[in-house]
């Protein structure tokens, strides 16, 4: 029944892997994740975490794979208050603290992508390790808001660490310059 509802969910019948999951006397949190992943994948994020809150009332506990998921979710929607609350649960279970890259990622990018930099920035500071893809989360998050001088510190950091660039990332250092170019070109001609 799990690979049904993955199959499901990963299709966009979503009604579909939602009802086989309903129909199970037993529920884990792998088929719980197969549909909520299923939901963030077809843009139908507060259906995503609606399922995220069912699960941990039947007193399922998330896994990383659950909580990364969920963050998308938070991201995609700007529900920062379910972020926070996630985020908290994350900590409680030490997760970050394992070197789990994939979940710091998910939570830079949920603080940046939903205004709170400083949280952000917070949580990048505070991962073992960082790759392209946290680094990128962080400066879109700062073109994203306005702070052009700060993501061009942190590309310029990324840089000095030996973090080779995405595409991503150079298609936001393109916008930066872009930006910069048109500010000196408006304030030239005032």
């Amino acid at each position: 029944m799990h690979s049904l509802v993955d199959m499901y969910a990963k299709c966009g019948l979503i009604e579909k892997a939602h009802h086989v999951l309903i129909s199970l006397p037993v529920r884990d949190v792998v088929i719980w994740t197969a549909l909520i992943g299923g939901y963030v994948q077809h843009e139908r994020c507060e259906e995503a975490l609606l399922c995220f809150e069912k699960m941990r009332l039947e007193g399922i506990s998330p896994n990383s794979y659950t909580f990364t998921c969920s963050l998308k979710a938070c991201a995609s929607i700007g529900a920062i208050h379910v972020g926070k609350e996630i985020h908290a649960q994350i900590s409680k279970q030490g997760l970050l603290l394992k070197g789990d890259l994939v979940l710091g990622n998910a939570l830079v990018d949920m603080y940046a992508k939903c205004g709170l930099l400083r949280r952000a920035k917070d949580v990048f500071d505070e991962l073992f390790v960082r790759d392209v893809v946290t680094w990128t989360a962080l400066i879109a998050g700062y073109v994203q808001h306005g702070y052009g001088d700060e993501a061009l510190k942190c590309l310029e950091k990324m840089r000095r660490n030996r973090i080779s660039p995405n595409s991503n990332t150079l298609s936001l250092d393109l916008k930066i310059n872009t930006e910069i170019h048109n500010y000196i070109t408006r304030k030239g001609s005032s």
